[in-house]
């Protein structure tokens, strides 16, 4: 027993120190977007502030109890936000052993849930939930709930016992109680491994358990998720009654996003364009990679089929429905949806059709043989695919990057599905001929995870430089350069002519659906409208021709490559006397060719004047 504990210590230490390694630069992030609109309602919690309602801290509506657990920490982490972070990881590593646990109960395989829980620790997908506090937390908190619910539906399929079935039923309701938005697809994962585990084992005779089981959960769901909803009826008329198919494709493209990072396939399309595409224009491109991915799926089926020794006919008929696929996928490309036009996406697209169609063979192929990986590749798949549908419903021409938030559930059902292939490649039954594709399929899978490990590596260590270090230099600069100010005061920023600072400036101030002015009022501990922002100047020059402010009350930065730059008694001054004339030449100049003048004015903001000089001779 010592031994065993020992043994599951150690594992559990390598995914958290794997995990610190995939996610450790959060600790160097800031507060960003919607996590400014959590403070300030953390500071002034008797306020409305956005979604979380007027109702104190416990809020109301999608949003209830979703800061209750960032009250707690408050007091101590005020407006630090590494201390926010650290907490965020640990619940991220909660959510990590949950999904071990799952994948345990779900595989009966160490290695196949050691290596879901490897994946989930690599993160990438879904990985922008994690630069932001608020949607880390509840996500995370959400994912645990969830996972173990499942865990424990998968252990009552496998011990008989009622208590298992009740509990899960129990974190089933934890998880819509509080963290309801983020859980409105989990119903569906419910009922897949009820029908996966319970029913089609033994159809006929378990058709009334099914039923019996699944009722109290959607009781549930329908008072949580469906009182006064039309859930979706418009859309699903529209694909389903006036034969519209071509608006599912944003699900198979969303689908295709989690299975493989968007970041890589434009990667992997890139390269494949330029060694042997490079004189086809973009329709025969979008056509060749298609084929590509089309010739893939039938080499994964071939596999499969020498793997587990399948008959033929099996073969045959998958490669039928691919060949559909690729028909319907080219079909929807022609008709040329403003969604689904560029390559990436029509190959994400095509990726997530394919992979249904396989994952379904997957199953059927071992039904026989090792239940239990089939299982879990279907499963999977189906996780995605509900979890993606759930946004569809609100967003239904979105396409998300892999690494959108709302792709965290499906993220559940990556990390499933790759524990499945795992256990599929480590089955110990296999014949001889087929270990080859063994080590060809764990080295590849292998390879996958650690390109995302890369991309979400990268993609951290830019957002930290780019975003997150300058956001805490701009504050901790303009706390110094103005460390208190009257209510009714304006902050006047002008920013440097240059597309990357301006939008690093947007990311400084960007909060959901509150003002902008929220960044700044948190770090002062003010109300939102205590104060103007803008960065408009003929802004400022109304509200002082209106009276509604004096130049007293005007603080003026500006901010470029230099960081933030303090102009306030120098636009104060502008404001009051006026500025100065400047003669550009003070004596005649003899231009021959081309001739700059280049000269220094004072001034607030950088400058470039251009002048177009016609010459006019006095004399012939």
């Amino acid at each position: 027993m010592a031994h065993k504990n020992r043994n599951n210590l150690l594992t559990f230490l390598i995914l958290f120190l794997f995990l610190l390694f995939s996610y450790g630069q959060t600790f160097r992030m800031n507060f960003w977007r919607d996590d400014y609109t959590m403070l300030f309602k953390l500071q002034h919690p008797l306020e409305k502030a956005s979604h979380f309602g007027d109702n104190g801290l416990i809020g109301s509506g999608p949003y209830k109890f979703i800061l209750l657990p960032h009250a707690l920490f408050f007091p101590i982490f005020q407006l630090n936000p590494t201390g926010y972070f650290v907490v965020g990881l640990i619940l991220y590593a909660g959510a990590m052993y949950a999904i071990y646990l799952f994948a345990y109960e779900l595989l009966k395989s160490k290695k196949a849930a050691f290596f879901a829980s490897l994946v989930f620790a690599a993160g990438y997908i879904a990985s922008d939930g994690l630069f932001r506090i608020i949607n880390s937390w509840q996500n995370s908190i959400g994912q645990i709930f969830a996972v173990l619910a499942f865990a424990a539906y998968v252990k009552f399929f496998d011990r008989k016992s009622i208590k298992y079935y009740f509990l899960a039923l129990g974190l089933y309701f934890a998880s819509i109680e509080f963290v309801y938005v983020r859980s409105h697809s989990l119903i569906v994962i419910i009922f897949a491994l009820d029908l996966l585990l319970g029913l089609l084992p033994n159809f006929k005779k378990g058709l009334v358990a099914f039923a019996i089981r699944q009722i109290p959960f959607w009781i549930l769901f329908k008072l949580w998720y469906l009182q006064d909803s039309q859930f979706g009826k418009e859309r699903f008329i529209s694909i389903f009654v006036n034969h519209n198919f071509g608006e599912l494709t944003p699900i198979f493209a969303n689908i295709g996003n989690v299975l493989v990072p968007d970041k890589l396939q434009s990667q992997a399309i890139s390269l494949i364009t330029k060694l042997v595409l490079r004189n086809e224009p973009i329709d025969g491109q979008i056509f060749w990679v298609n084929i590509l991915i089309f010739v893939s799926s039938i080499l994964a089926v071939f596999a499969v089929t020498k793997f587990v020794n399948l008959s033929k006919k099996y073969y045959l008929f998958t490669i039928a429905l691919l060949s559909l696929t690729l028909i319907l996928n080219l079909q929807f490309i022609s008709r040329n949806y403003y969604w689904y036009r560029d390559i990436q996406t029509v190959t994400s697209g095509m990726i997530g059709m394919a992979s249904f169609v396989l994952s379904v063979f997957i199953f059927i192929a071992l039904w026989n043989k090792n239940r239990k990986a089939g299982t879990a590749i279907l499963l999977g798949w189906i996780i995605i695919a509900s979890q993606v549908f759930g946004y569809y419903i609100s967003y239904s021409d979105a396409i998300l990057e892999s690494t959108h938030r709302y792709l965290s559930s499906a993220f559940l059902g990556y990390c499933v599905l790759m524990g499945g292939a795992v256990s599929m490649f480590l089955w110990t039954k296999a014949e001889t001929r087929a270990k080859a594709i063994n080590y060809i399929g764990l080295i590849g899978l292998s390879i996958l995870v650690l390109i995302n490990l890369k991309l979400n590596f990268e993609r951290q260590s830019k957002f930290v430089n780019e975003v997150s270090i300058p956001s805490k230099n701009f504050y901790k600069e303009l706390k110094i350069n103005a460390p208190h100010f009257e209510k009714g005061s304006l902050f006047y920023f002008d920013i440097q002519d240059n597309s990357f600072y301006q939008r690093q400036f947007d990311e400084f101030f960007s909060v959901g659906s509150m003002p902008n002015s929220t960044a700044i009022a948190v770090y002062y501990g003010v109300d939102r409208y205590d104060f103007f922002l803008t960065s408009n100047y003929n802004e400022v020059l109304a509200k002082i021709a209106k009276k509604e402010l004096n130049s007293a009350q005007v603080y003026s930065f500006f901010y470029g490559a230099n960081g933030l730059k303090n102009t306030t008694n120098d636009f104060r001054n502008l404001l009051l006397n006026g500025g100065e004339k400047i003669n550009k030449i003070s004596s005649p100049v003899v231009f021959e060719n081309e001739f700059t003048v280049e000269q220094r004015y004072p001034s607030l903001t950088p400058l470039f004047l251009q002048m177009d000089l016609k010459p006019e001779p006095l004399f012939d």
